[in-house]
């Protein structure tokens, strides 16, 4: 097997991090050399990590530049390291995604990419982009079977052989056994006398804030909601309406920032349950960590979704879009105690035995030398 960089220029940003170290650990644990270019230096591995795509500029032209100018490093290195294969995570199908691996192709090195996302949910969309980096790929990563047949849709019937699901990993060796649920409230400075929710992460139109800020007022009065994210694509204004509109405002706790990682440790140890009310998704990140955490999940019933969790086994799922719904689930939820238990349990099972990332690198490192039939 050939020597391998991963490319990563999101970094801290949305858990890639994470996801890049799990990765990247436990492939260089089989017969594998992986380096990780991204925008970060970690001591604490035992493989080589470069932050050539670190850029601080408040300007848009020096920090492409200065991306630019990483790329260009990523391959000298691979050069220099006789690296053949390149991973490259494709996220909006933007212009310097399409560079990466324009350069890769004409480098005459072998590309694969990791789509997470098969459309844009802020901004304009490049379906032209995005084909061209389909053609360009040797093969093409998605997460799940739903993302694989929307991918397909956009490529010819000869490239569709390129398309191999693989599962995205969880987040079992980032969670911090030393904290406890009450001393993350005690922190939080939370009571002990509610149920709290957690909404997190980037907060966008399609991840149903609104849904769930209107469900809100049918939920028990024992339940509280923190959110918990910064904003992407519009403002908070809208959903401020709401929460005074059907004055919300002491049963809402919001965090409207980036959360650090030490802060993100005490909400998912606070909190009781994650609720992920999406209108649309390819693959939820922050669905698998908050399983990672044993924490009950309610979550819309998308195609993607349902790919994990099972109804009333890991979870509970509701009609996507239906505020009565979702509020039927949270009060079912938030009235069982054993229930929450139960789903809280099972989740962690499903990440540990279907999510774990030495499996993930396994099913990498046979598709990697695999060749197209």
């Amino acid at each position: 097997m050939d020597n391998i960089a991963i490319l990563d220029i999101v970094g801290h940003k949305a858990g890639m991090d994470y996801y890049n170290i799990s990765l990247a650990t436990e492939m260089n644990r089989l017969p594998l050399k992986v380096w990780l270019l991204t925008t970060f230096k970690n001591q604490t591995t035992d493989f080589p990590i470069f932050d050539y795509f670190k850029t601080k500029s408040h300007s848009r032209f020096l920090n492409a530049l200065r991306l630019i100018q990483a790329q260009i490093k990523s391959l000298i290195l691979s050069r220099k390291q006789n690296i053949k294969i390149l991973i490259v995570h494709i996220y909006q199908g933007s212009f310097f995604e399409l560079f990466q691996c324009l350069t890769i192709k004409t480098a005459r090195l072998s590309l694969m990419t990791i789509t997470h996302d098969i459309e844009r949910f802020v901004g304009k969309d490049s379906k032209w982009r995005r084909r061209l980096i389909y053609k360009l790929a040797d093969k093409i990563f998605v997460h799940n079977a739903f993302s694989k047949q929307e991918i397909q849709k956009d490529i010819s019937p000869g490239q569709q052989k390129k398309v191999k699901i693989v599962k995205h990993g969880g987040y079992l060796k980032f969670v911090d056994h030393k904290i406890s649920k009450k001393t993350a409230r005690k922190k939080l400075e939370l009571s002990e006398k509610f149920f709290y929710l957690l909404f997190f992460g980037q907060i966008k139109k399609t991840k149903g804030l609104d849904i769930l800020l209107r469900a809100l007022d049918s939920i028990n009065k024992k339940v509280k909601l923190i959110i918990a994210g910064k904003m992407r694509g519009h403002s908070f204004d809208a959903y401020t309406k709401i929460i005074w509109s059907q004055k919300l405002d002491s049963r809402i706790l919001t965090h409207i920032r980036y959360i650090s990682g030490e802060e993100r440790e005490l909400l998912f140890k606070a909190a009781d349950a994650l609720v992920i009310p999406f209108r649309k998704i390819f693959q939820s990140g922050t669905m698998l960590m908050g399983m990672s955490y044993s924490l009950p999940i309610i979550a819309s019933d998308l195609p993607p979704i349902k790919e994990i969790i099972n109804h009333g086994e890991n979870g509970l799922l509701f009609r996507c879009c239906d505020p009565k719904d979702l509020s039927h689930k949270v009060n079912l939820l938030s009235s069982d105690k054993t229930m929450a238990e139960k789903l809280g349990k099972n989740a962690l099972l499903t990440i540990q035995n279907e999510y774990s990332w030495h499996n993930i690198a396994q099913e990498y490192f046979k598709l990697l030398g695999e060749d197209n039939p």
